[in-house]
């Protein structure tokens, strides 16, 4: 006994085409801004912190998806490098998490001026207010 089945084809409109180019193209431009929003903030950065009456230095290593380390200086609980937990881009705005030694989270919200070639922002660490000001050192 053969069994032979039947197959239909159904011509896709031509609006279809139409809407699912138009989806691969916004799709494609939303990825080549967000890949260049991130890659503005790559590079090294340096600059101050400022918690209260203290202060120290603070080094900032991002790559390409805005991924990196942090180092201080006079700040407990955090080594000259510290890998950041998680990292969020949003247009000229970095948002920062990172963990310390002594299990306080620092997180911070850092705006890149309009010459990119500086951060700023504010952020928490074991409940007190930090201020971050860097410049890019490369």
């Amino acid at each position: 006994m053969r069994v032979t089945a039947m197959m239909t084809t159904h011509a896709a409109p031509a609006w279809s085409w139409w809407l699912r180019c138009c989806a691969l193209c916004l799709l494609s431009a939303w990825l080549n801004v967000a890949t260049a929003q991130e890659q503005a903030f790559a590079g090294n950065w340096q600059g101050v912190w400022h918690i209260g009456m203290s202060s120290g230095k603070v080094v900032l290593k991002l790559d390409n998806t805005a991924q990196g380390a942090i180092g201080f200086t006079n700040l407990p609980g955090f080594a000259a490098e510290t890998v950041l937990q998680k990292t969020e881009v949003q247009a000229s705005w970095l948002s920062l998490w990172v963990q310390s030694d002594n299990s306080a989270q620092l997180s911070a919200r850092l705006q890149l001026k309009p010459s990119g070639t500086s951060l700023e922002g504010m952020g928490q660490y074991a409940g007190a207010g930090i201020k971050l000001e860097l410049h890019k050192a490369d």
